[in-house]
């Protein structure tokens, strides 16, 4: 078994997963036969389980089953009772037997081991349990969110960009002005997110020198109109003779209107040529 599969098989399941068997006045949590046997496809997907021996004696059934799976195997005893007055045949006893010892070898492999080392005392514990978890998980993905992605995330990031004509100057230029960060690794992995979805929309520009106003433009450019920057740049020049370097505020919304008039007449052109296609 690797590291990983370790770790996978020890994660701990939740209220619904788990079932609960009435001994006098106590329940005793147990792993759901359907949830360990979908733990042990997600975690090893190749694995075997077969019953190696079984004693039937006058009530009572247990079989030793073997569970391969990851390279390793692990064999446990599994019982049942049995016959009249019992609520049990002997056959419903013996697939009783088979799935607690798959559940009892699965656990030697680490998963349900929770409920064997530390079990919840009753349903309302285990369910204050997953709540403690489920917040737990919220505010790890929460600080994951805003912490910093570091040199490494910073460097594997910019490769990923490269292709999209994206250089260095050009990657500064965005962390100062549009997210007031002064270097790729200081922004968080959100930020990481949104500049990888904006940076492929940009394909070879430089951003290096542009204001955030402007870079802001360009955003509502292509996500209000599906105009790309360089478009936006090659408009601009033939209206203006300036460069986006060049433009104020003003002369942003005055081009965005340029912009959201041409999408306009682009838009019925195309329901006029529609039209025409079938006749109407």
């Amino acid at each position: 078994m690797t590291p990983e599969q370790v770790e996978a098989c020890l994660v701990e399941f939740k209220g619904d997963q788990i079932e609960w068997l009435k001994k006098g006045n106590i329940s005793i949590p147990y792993v759901s036969h359907p949830a360990c046997t979908r733990r042990l496809l997600e975690v090893f997907g190749d694995w075997s389980f077969e019953i190696v021996e079984t004693k039937i004696s006058e009530n009572y059934v247990s079989v030793l089953g073997k569970l391969t799976a990851g390279g390793s195997t692990k064999m446990a005893w599994g019982g049942n009772i049995y016959g009249k007055g019992k609520g049990m045949d002997l056959g419903d006893a013996l697939k009783s037997a088979g799935s607690y010892a798959l559940r009892k070898a699965a656990s030697l492999f680490g998963i349900g081991l929770h409920l064997w080392e530390n079990p919840p005392r009753n349903q309302a514990d285990q369910k204050r349990r997953d709540a403690d978890r489920s917040k737990k998980a919220t505010d790890t993905e929460s600080i994951h969110a805003t912490a910093p992605i570091g040199p490494k995330r910073a460097k594997d990031l910019a490769k990923l960009l490269k292709p999209y004509g994206w250089r260095s100057d050009s990657l500064t230029t965005y962390c100062k002005a549009k997210l007031e960060k002064n270097s790729l690794g200081e922004i968080t992995e959100e930020e990481g997110k949104k500049l990888f979805n904006y940076a492929q929309n940009i394909i070879g520009m430089n951003l290096s020198g542009l204001s955030r106003s402007t870079l802001d433009f360009l955003e509502k450019c292509f996500d209000d109109y599906r105009y790309y920057p360089n478009d936006v740049a090659r408009l601009l020049h033939q209206e203006t003779g300036k460069s986006l370097k060049d433009i104020s505020p003003k002369e942003h919304r005055a081009l965005l209107g340029q912009i959201q008039k041409a999408k306009e007449e682009s838009r019925k052109a195309e329901d006029k040529e529609r039209g025409d296609t079938f006749g109407t």
